[in-house]
């Protein structure tokens, strides 16, 4: 992939556990730089 066009995923549990960082959506990377974004997910709601 290139710079303009990054992969979003989930990030690999081997490498950094579950319960570290940032909690996301899907697991997917914590994005401050929102210049490249089309779709944001803000406040999703939850049962537990």
């Amino acid at each position: 992939m290139d710079k303009k066009h990054p992969r979003y995923g989930p990030a690999d549990s081997l490498t950094s556990p579950r319960f570290s960082g940032i909690r996301t959506y899907a697991r997917l990377p914590h994005v401050t730089d929102l210049a490249g974004v089309d779709v944001a997910i803000i406040g999703v709601p939850f049962d537990t």
